[in-house]
């Protein structure tokens, strides 16, 4: 969750699989205030739209308000960024959210060594347009705490990767959902030379719960190529078993597949593409074993006679498992930023999502919000 909700200048967090550096999404001459080498960008979003069935719900007017704060100095391998958001929804008050998000990363490059540690806090909500979840007449809030650490090792055509993080998940309004998620990676890399490397990577994970019923480990072994040029593309293709056990000695084994590509055909075009197929989703709160196939598709233009251009579509399919359950999520997205100055842009987003499954009546949401975007 967290790292699709971060910018990338926050050490330990944002894409995982990117082929060009991050862009400040300042308009055309923006550009923060500097002290010294530290950067710090403001910006404030207003916005008004329509939302057709917030969690299924009737379709209501919606104020979205948003204020973020990013600091980042990256001699120093700092950075920080905050956010509050509020939606507010006049004829459907039920549903009126306050989020906001917290995070924080310092990364120390050394000979032969990257050591990276960071922590984040983030308070949402789990909607009815979610995989796995049951339909709600309102949003679930929860706070997550998530803290972690990697450790890039480098020997020769070598480079070994310890990565830990433990999150806390708790539901002010539904506490038997809280829950902590403690993950640990060991990634090897051979780089014979060239751009392409041979990856071999063990994954464990737990999940506890106050309800020890519900705890779930999960151990995958993975291999397969990485290849990477930077400012032109990026590619990762792994492949391998997943075995997941419960508290109550139930256990499975199934084929995981982890699949991505990065592609910038120009400096201001970018095309991402990912795959997956694996036993659950570890971004998203399950209680129930299924098989996860999911496809991500997003393509994005920046600066185009002063508009920047962004799209995402997004289908995933939950197979729950020792069950005939199933069910299909489709998220559509697509975002324009007009730069009228160098400070101030228009925004226009529109947003589809459409759930269909064999347990639960079809449901599907439009929402479009226009905006305007100040930086400094």
């Amino acid at each position: 969750m967290l790292d699709q909700l971060l910018p990338a200048a926050v050490p330990g967090y944002g894409g995982t699989l990117s082929a060009i550096a991050a862009r400040r999404q300042f308009a055309p001459g923006a550009t923060g205030f500097t002290f010294g080498t530290t950067l710090v960008a403001p910006s404030l979003t207003e916005g008004v739209g329509y939302d057709s069935a917030p969690n299924g719900a009737q379709g209501s007017m919606v104020s979205a308000s948003k204020a973020s704060l990013l600091l980042a100095d990256p001699v120093a391998g700092f950075g920080m960024y905050g956010d509050v958001n509020m939606r507010v929804y006049p004829q459907a008050r039920a549903q009126n959210l306050f989020s906001t998000t917290l995070a924080g990363g310092e990364r120390i490059v050394l000979p032969r060594q990257i050591f990276t540690l960071s922590g984040g806090y983030l308070r949402d909500a789990v909607t009815g347009f979610a995989i796995n979840t049951v339909p709600q007449a309102k949003p679930l809030t929860f706070n997550l705490l998530n803290a972690r650490m990697s450790d890039a090792i480098s020997a020769g055509m070598f480079t070994l990767t310890p990565d830990l993080s433990t999150s806390y998940y708790s539901f002010p309004t539904l506490s038997t959902l809280n829950r902590r998620d403690d993950r640990e990676n060991l990634t090897l890399a051979f780089t014979p030379g060239g751009p392409l490397s041979l990856v071999l990577r063990l994954h464990g994970a737990q999940a506890v719960y106050g309800e020890s019923r519900l705890n779930t480990d999960t151990t995958a072994v993975l291999a397969g190529v990485r290849a990477r040029e930077d400012g032109l593309w990026a590619l990762s293709l792994l492949a391998g078993m997943a075995w997941q056990t419960s508290r109550g000695g139930a256990g499975l084994s199934a084929p995981m597949v982890q699949a991505g590509l990065a592609w910038s055909p120009s400096p201001l075009d970018q095309v991402n593409l990912t795959l997956t197929h694996e036993v659950d989703d570890p971004d998203e709160i399950s209680t129930s074993p299924y098989m996860l196939t999911r496809a991500r598709l997003t393509l994005a233009r920046a600066e185009l006679a002063g508009i920047s251009l962004k799209s995402m579509a997004e289908i995933s399919r939950a197979d729950y498992l020792h069950t005939s359950l199933r069910e299909t999520l489709f998220t559509g997205t697509l975002q324009m930023q007009w730069h009228l100055s160098p400070n101030i842009a228009l925004d226009g987003t529109y947003d589809f999502n459409d759930r269909q499954a064999n347990y639960l009546n079809a449901a599907n949401e439009h929402v479009l919000t226009l905006g305007v975007t100040w930086t400094p």
